[in-house]
């Protein structure tokens, strides 16, 4: 048997020295080195992010902050998105002993990412119900505005018509008046006699004849081919309150019309010829209210009699 060998001396220790790993001793040096975030995180739910549109550098820091948890992750991307260094790389300086991390498998990242694919596509939804929501009370609120303008450019263009009507007819009766008393002075030259010009006196017109007369101008604002309907709904609505009133003479709900309301106005109150043939007939307008309190009954008659020759000749 051979003889076993010798062991070496131990040497004492110095006593102002610690021993080899005691950290009580000097300190030692610990050896840090810079490593690929790649080392640090699941590449395969970076790559997942990437295909949701995140770039590389953002969808590998989301990725080392929440532990490559890919519904955390795209968490952790909404919440940082503001950060001034949101899309800088990250460099990441460990000790050279780092354990590494446990990494998630395959299938599992994919079943993740399946399930944060639905969830953000179901924000995504919601958000674009919310965004057509919004577009289409615009365009509720903007086909109401528009409707309201046409609806103020016909009525100014309906005065604009009366005036200019009225216009021309003042001219005429102008130049009617010059022509015959160009006639008169002639014939009385010719005759030696001095001539005296007649008195000008203006034509006063019969309530009746304003009423036709605005019958007319109705007529011809609102023609059937430019305006569709208008004008005979708006005869058969004010047929219908002139026959209440003849009908009820003691219901003062019926010598009352509220232009204000939606249905009067749309079918008649829009229009302002219609208000001033109830003016000619006795109607009396405060604010919104057209009130009356002498019916002429003749009058309202003759006017129905108007509406009923007019609506005739549209049947």
């Amino acid at each position: 048997m051979s003889e076993s060998q010798p062991k070496p001396p131990e040497q004492n220790p110095d006593p102002n020295s610690a021993p080899q790993g005691d950290p009580k001793g000097d300190e030692q040096e610990i050896k840090k080195e810079t490593k690929s975030i790649l080392d640090f995180i699941k590449p395969e739910v970076a790559l997942q992010l990437q295909d949701m549109g995140f770039s590389k550098n953002v969808s590998e820091k989301a990725c080392l902050f929440t532990q490559s948890n890919i519904e955390q992750a795209v968490e952790w991307i909404s919440q940082h998105q503001g950060d001034p260094d949101f899309e800088e790389p990250a460099q990441i300086e460990v000790s050279a002993n780092q354990p590494p991390k446990i990494q998630m498998s395959k299938e599992e990242a994919a079943i993740k990412a399946k399930e944060l694919q639905q969830k953000m596509r179901k924000i995504h939804e919601e958000k674009q119900k919310e965004l057509d929501r919004e577009h289409e009370r615009l365009r509720i609120q903007n086909a109401k505005e528009m409707a309201k303008a046409r609806e103020a450019e016909k009525e100014r263009q309906a005065k604009i018509f009366v005036e200019q009507k009225k216009r021309r007819e003042k001219e005429d009766a102008e130049h009617r008046r010059q022509v015959l008393e160009q006639l008169e002075r002639d014939k009385a030259e010719r005759l030696g006699k001095k001539y005296v010009p007649p008195e000008q006196k203006q034509k006063v017109y019969t309530k009746e004849e304003n009423i036709q007369y605005l019958i007319r101008s109705i007529k011809t604002v609102y023609n059937p081919f430019r305006a569709g309907d208008t004008m005979k709904v708006c005869f058969k609505t004010m047929r219908l309150m002139l026959n209440n009133v003849i009908k009820n003479p003691n219901e003062e709900k019926f010598k009352t019309i509220k232009l204000s309301n939606p249905n009067v106005h749309e079918r008649m109150g829009k229009i302002s010829l219609a208000v001033k043939i109830l003016e000619e007939l006795g109607f009396v307008k405060n604010d919104e209210l057209m009130t009356i309190t002498n019916v002429d009954t003749n009058l309202f008659k003759e006017t129905i009699g108007y509406l009923d020759e007019e609506l005739s000749k549209l049947e």
